[in-house]
């Protein structure tokens, strides 16, 4: 019997699956930051063994390493609101924090751009600009409500044009035949 996954992919599972282009993002996300003059570098991270995760953090890390940039802050959000929350104010207390933020979910996102604003009393994206990837219907209802028009909220919903169609492509793992 034929079978698909939906949204994710787990190596050596011999089956197709219809996702995002994860790294693809993860990659066009940094680059983004970068060509803002992102210069110091924060990841709020999730589980490693989801691939999606795994996969935009390494692309991440890639590009940054090539720019010759690495993030020393990485910190779990736990996949929440509240996780996104106190990891944002973990890297954001550090001695030299971040001036670009990636978060690896919009939920996170949210969470992290609350704890700045909020509890830290800091301007996004003037202080930190900060970037999230699934597109989720909240973000588009809180941010428009809760932030100023003068927020970079485009980079958390659809930062640019090449990141949101990164999102979309389809891709069917090669390494297996099912």
């Amino acid at each position: 019997m034929p079978v698909v996954m939906i949204g994710r992919h787990l190596p050596g599972l011999p089956v197709h699956s219809v996702r995002g282009d994860a790294a693809e993002a993860g990659r066009l996300a940094a680059e983004l930051m970068l060509q803002g003059g992102g210069r110091r570098f924060g990841i709020i991270t999730g589980p490693d063994e989801l691939s999606t995760i795994l996969e935009r953090q390494n692309a991440i890390q890639v590009l940054l390493e090539q720019a010759g940039l690495a993030p020393s802050m990485i910190q779990d959000g736990h996949l929440t609101s509240d996780g996104g929350y106190n990891a944002a104010l973990d890297i954001m207390r550090r001695p030299t924090p971040p001036d670009s933020l990636l978060c690896l979910t919009d939920v996170m996102a949210l969470g992290a751009m609350d704890a700045i604003r909020h509890r830290l009393g800091m301007r996004v994206p003037q202080d930190v600009a900060v970037i999230g990837f699934d597109d989720i219907a909240e973000v588009g209802h809180s941010v428009g409500s809760a932030y100023p028009s003068g927020l970079l909220i485009s980079s958390v919903t659809h930062s640019s044009s090449r990141l949101r169609d990164g999102a979309k492509i389809i891709s069917f793992p090669t390494d297996t035949n099912p």
